[in-house]
């Protein structure tokens, strides 16, 4: 997600991070596992969830990625 920083406002710190997209807000916290927890309302979150996916997808390059949403 760094590379949304220049367009989106972007809080980071070494195990947590924190995107305002225009659909609604992504925070992400790592420990063993990447957990992402979106913020958005009923209308815009499967829009929300599908750029977080497509991003997170991306960066994982040839790793299996597997995005569960609950």
């Amino acid at each position: 997600m760094q590379a949304l920083a220049h367009k989106l406002p972007v809080t980071l710190s070494s195990d947590k991070g924190e995107i305002e997209l225009p659909m609604g807000v992504c925070q992400m916290y790592c420990t063993d596992l990447l957990i992402v927890t979106l913020k958005s309302d009923t209308e815009q979150l499967p829009k929300l969830q599908q750029v977080v996916s497509d991003h997170l997808l991306r960066m994982a390059g040839k790793e299996t990625l597997v995005i569960e949403w609950a």
